[in-house]
């Protein structure tokens, strides 16, 4: 009788794995064959200004982020890439490079914010300077993605800015290749700031989170530069994609 049922379960164990990989297959395939995938394709011309896959509408976007948010010059850049590749037509970037959420003064990010800016979206990144200053300490780890949490919120209430306009976007990762100290540090911090972005968008409801890891993944060298922790062109083609996806444009 026993061994009955050790073989009604290990055949039960056996349809649920297989299931699962079934639903994990159709779900790729639904990405990777969708009406957006193509644009993965498209090659950079970098010495056509004009080329674009997608008819413009009259939409703006306001970046305000870190260094992730400021790669490429103007060919292969995130606005170039917004430009091409999406209806947006106008992409304020406001980023800057090693700013940080907490920070007031010039590096601060939300600092940048410009109210008189007429935008449509906004796109709210970074976070991860400030948990690199905590190394491998995982109470400020704690403390900073909870400081960062508060000061985010109090910044879209202050500003009364539509939650279903926000998007927040972040790498919880950076890349195997970047510098060990930076590795160790994400590694730690990586469940604090995930569990900040998800409890921002859970809050603003019509707010979305994008984990940019989650797209690039930590091996694929040609989603990362040579430092190991800022993305290229083509993590932010994408990064568009996953956008359109979205549905926000």
């Amino acid at each position: 009788m026993i061994k009955f049922y050790l073989s009604v379960f290990r055949a039960i164990l056996g349809i649920s794995i297989l299931l699962t990989a079934l639903v994990s297959c159709v779900t790729q395939q639904d990405y990777e064959y969708s009406a957006y995938a193509n644009l993965l394709e498209e090659e950079f011309e970098c010495g056509k200004t004009e080329v674009s896959y997608a008819k413009k509408k009259d939409i703006s976007i306001q970046i305000l982020g870190d260094s992730t948010f400021m790669q490429g010059t103007s060919c292969g850049s995130i606005e170039d890439v917004f430009l091409k590749f999406t209806p947006v037509s106008k992409v304020y970037n406001n980023s800057i490079s090693s700013g940080e959420i907490l920070n007031d003064g010039y590096k601060g990010i939300l600092k940048r914010y410009d109210a008189n800016m007429t935008s449509d979206y906004i796109i709210i990144g970074g976070g991860g300077v400030d948990l690199w200053k905590c190394g491998e300490d995982v109470q400020c780890h704690n403390k900073t993605a909870s400081q960062m949490l508060d000061k985010i919120a109090n910044f879209v209430i202050q500003n009364k800015i539509n939650p279903e306009s926000i998007v927040f976007i972040n790498h919880s990762r950076v890349s195997n290749n970047a510098p060990i100290s930076l590795r160790l540090a994400t590694v730690k911090g990586a469940n604090e700031i995930l569990r900040m972005y998800q409890a921002l968008e859970s809050r603003f409801k019509g707010s979305i989170f994008i984990d940019f890891t989650k797209l690039t993944g930590v091996n694929d060298s040609t989603m990362w530069k040579s430092d190991g922790y800022h993305p290229t062109t083509e993590a932010y083609k994408r990064l568009i994609v996953q956008l359109l996806h979205s549905g926000r444009f």
